[in-house]
Order: structure tokens, then C-alpha cells, then sequence
């Protein structure tokens, strides 16, 4: 292979993963933001995955599912070198979150950011494979079977989850309207 050969190649490699990265960063930068609550973070783990994957690019078959094995990896190990204590709450950054939700047409903007205030508040009190399946499946929009790729699970049990997931939200939801100023049960200084 002459030299000629080589940088034609690398052009096409930075094509195919311009065109890969422009149609899978936002999905994966809402699945990270989801799975831990910071947006600096997210964006970190998004950029670390993304390099990553060019390092090793065509050498695996479906890079598209890869990448979100990739973030739960880095998500682990962050979260064992930065306890949930030390983490910044994303309350203090609602601005941050316009993309996370579907987009809706309402005619009260603030509804639409108080909305998605509370999905992510709700988020946080899911169990972690319930968070992972509803983020993909509902924030990502993946399918049952993509997502049973990613998690390494039956697609059985990503069902299990989901409606687990879903119906859990839902009680919480129940019990943070039942209580004043939107105050979850047994969670000091949340709406003080």
C-alpha cells in the first residue's frame, strides 16, 4: 500500500465517521445525560466514547450499539471515582436541558421546561437498570432490540424493565403532586 493508497483511505475513514458521529452524537449525549444528571459530564463521556470509537473505526461490525455499551462502561467508572455526593445537581441548570425531552408545541414555554424538570427529578429515583432501559427506549428513542444489544440482556427483560421503569415514574409522579410545592416523599430540602 503506497502512500497514495493510505491517504485516500484515511478520507474515507473521516467521511464515514463524520457522517456516523453527526447521526449518533445527540442520541448518546441524551442517554449519558440521563444516566448521570451533569451536563459537563455527559459531554465528556459523549466526547470520550466518540474518540474511541474513530481510534478503532471499521474494525467493529456495529458501532452504532458499541457506543452506548461504551458510555455505561465510562458511566461506571465515574461513578465509582466521583460518589453521587459530589456530583452537581442539574436543578441548577434547567436552561441546559432543551433537547433532552421531544419538543412540543405549547403555548406556555415554561410549562414545557417544568415538565422536563420533573422527568429528570423523577429519573434520579429509578433503579439504575430501570434509568438505563427507560433513557434508551424513551429519551434515545431506541427499539426493544437495540436496546436489549446495548444492556446485554434478553429483549424479555427490557420489556420487564420499561414497564417497571414506567410505572414506577408514575407512582413517584402521583406521590410528588400529592405534596406541597411538588416535594417528593422523604426527600429533605428538595422543594424548600
Amino acid at each position: 500500500m503506497n502512500v497514495r493508497e493510505t491517504d485516500e483511505s484515511d478520507t474515507q475513514k473521516a467521511i464515514e465517521f463524520r457522517a456516523f458521529y453527526l447521526a449518533n452524537k445527540l442520541p448518546l449525549h441524551r442517554f449519558t445525560r440521563a444516566m448521570c444528571n451533569n451536563a459537563c459530564h455527559a459531554e465528556d463521556v459523549t466526547q470520550e466514547v466518540m474518540i474511541n470509537i474513530y481510534r478503532y473505526w471499521g474494525k467493529y461490525p456495529n458501532p452504532e450499539t458499541l457506543i452506548f455499551t461504551m458510555a455505561r462502561q465510562e458511566l461506571s467508572r465515574w461513578r465509582r471515582r466521583f460518589p453521587p455526593t459530589q456530583a452537581v445537581p442539574l436543578d441548577d441548570r434547567i436552561d441546559e436541558i432543551e433537547y433532552l425531552m421531544p419538543r412540543r408545541h405549547s403555548a406556555d414555554p415554561l410549562k414545557v421546561i417544568e415538565e422536563r424538570d420533573n422527568v429528570r427529578f423523577l429519573l434520579r429515583h429509578l433503579p439504575t437498570r430501570q434509568r438505563e432501559v427507560v433513557a434508551l427506549c424513551d429519551v434515545v428513542g431506541l427499539d426493544i432490540k437495540r436496546a436489549s444489544e446495548v444492556l446485554g440482556i434478553g429483549e424479555s427483560a427490557v420489556k420487564t424493565h420499561h414497564k417497571r421503569g414506567l410505572d414506577r415514574l408514575r407512582a413517584l409522579q402521583a406521590k410528588r403532586s400529592l405534596k406541597p410545592n411538588g416535594a417528593m416523599p422523604g426527600m429533605k430540602g428538595v422543594a424548600e
